[in-house]
């Protein structure tokens, strides 16, 4: 990869502007974490922290699926993303990925819109990556300092 290249996509991933929208397979408890591409590989949850549901997540249900570079076992996996819209901030745990923006439960979208998710889907949002923590989730074996 070019080093502009990388430096874009390490950019996107830090903050911006991203669409938003509710998924409601990530509402669902007992959804296993093997139907998302974060579950397997040296950086999948389930690998990393033994959960196999997704409902086993600490941040449940604030969790989703995000563009910013997660795809199969990506470094991004198990990265929290604060997401910002209209003054109020919700904390979203990256399990899987999407082709576009953010999606996320229902239920973690009703918080940030005050109840609206299926009437304002999509939104647009800021979302920046913050430490795992502020999700739950215990640090990285190796610094997530470099994405946050």
């Amino acid at each position: 990869m070019k080093p502009v290249a990388a430096l874009a996509l390490l950019v996107k991933a830090v903050v911006g502007m991203t669409s938003v929208h509710f998924d409601g397979d990530y509402d669902e408890r007992t959804r296993s974490l093997a139907k998302t591409s974060c579950s397997a590989g040296v950086n999948g949850l389930t690998t990393r922290y033994g959960w196999q549901t997704q409902g086993n997540v600490p941040h449940f249900p604030y969790i989703g699926g995000w563009d910013g570079g997660a795809s199969w076992n990506s470094q991004y996996c198990g990265s929290c993303l604060a997401v910002t819209y209209n003054n109020k901030t919700i904390n979203v745990l990256v399990v899987d990925h999407i082709d576009y923006g953010l999606d996320m439960a229902i239920a973690a979208m009703d918080e940030l819109t005050e109840g609206r998710a299926t009437q304002d889907s999509p939104i647009y949002a800021k979302a920046e990556v913050v430490v795992s923590a502020a999700c739950g989730v215990p640090p990285r074996k190796r610094s997530e300092d470099a994405l946050a």
